[in-house]
């Protein structure tokens, strides 16, 4: 813990000069729509950080730290959709990386998380646009699974764009925040273009994973409309 303090204390000026660009920054914008509500979300993301570093200065030497870590991040995030399934999914990949280093259970599992959540959330959203072509395909005898298939594909398709767009131009728009991050921590650049190649093919392989579980435990609508889907 005498680190963690260290390195807040070390550290306080910059952070000091940050927050004073960003209140300005903010005081600038106020009329373009960058209200209180961006404030109160700074401050709890900052409070949050916190306590997880605190969290993290405790648990890094322990030998399980790899599988509370999973367990935390999974109960974080416990009410957003695919959440066991992403945690799942995830497990082959982080018996791989986890041992080297806990941080990549957070890495793996969030952005597994987020993508399952996506694809369900898109998945809804389609269905329900396209309402009268599902209902046309059932009434001409289409089963659930034909009817439905098409936008579960499109779903999957729209959650994975932005990630994949971001992975066909890596390294030609700069520093990701990963690369930097890794930088910034000391790693040397080899190091860091390699963590992100092993993350990026680590993502899509938990995502793989997931994606049947996570539709095993939402069944195609039997009748329309969709209710809590």
């Amino acid at each position: 813990m005498d680190n963690f303090w260290q390195v807040w204390q070390g550290q306080s000026l910059t952070t000091g000069a940050i927050a004073g660009l960003a209140v300005l920054a903010l005081t600038i914008g106020w009329r373009w729509g960058l209200g209180i509500d961006v404030v109160v979300t700074v401050l709890k993301g900052t409070l949050q950080l916190f306590f997880w570093g605190v969290f993290l200065e405790i648990l890094w030497p322990w030998p399980w730290a790899a599988t509370l870590l999973i367990g935390a991040v999974t109960l974080a995030g416990s009410r957003r959709p695919g959440t066991l399934a992403a945690g799942l999914g995830s497990l082959p990949v982080l018996l791989i990386l986890a041992p080297q280093n806990p941080a990549w259970v957070g890495l793996i599992l969030g952005a597994t998380q987020g993508l399952v959540a996506q694809t369900l959330a898109t998945e809804t959203r389609l269905w329900q646009e396209r309402y009268g072509e599902i209902e046309t395909r059932l009434a001409l005898g289409a089963t659930p699974a034909q009817a439905y298939a098409p936008y579960r594909r499109q779903a999957i398709a729209q959650a994975l764009q932005p990630f994949l767009q971001t992975l066909a131009i890596a390294g030609l728009t700069g520093l990701s925040e990963w690369d930097g991050g890794l930088l910034l921590g000391g790693g040397t650049p080899a190091l860091a273009v390699l963590s992100r190649t092993q993350g990026a093919i680590a993502i899509l392989a938990s995502f793989g994973f997931a994606l049947p579980m996570a539709f095993a435990r939402r069944p195609y609508p039997q009748n329309l409309p969709f209710g809590n889907y």
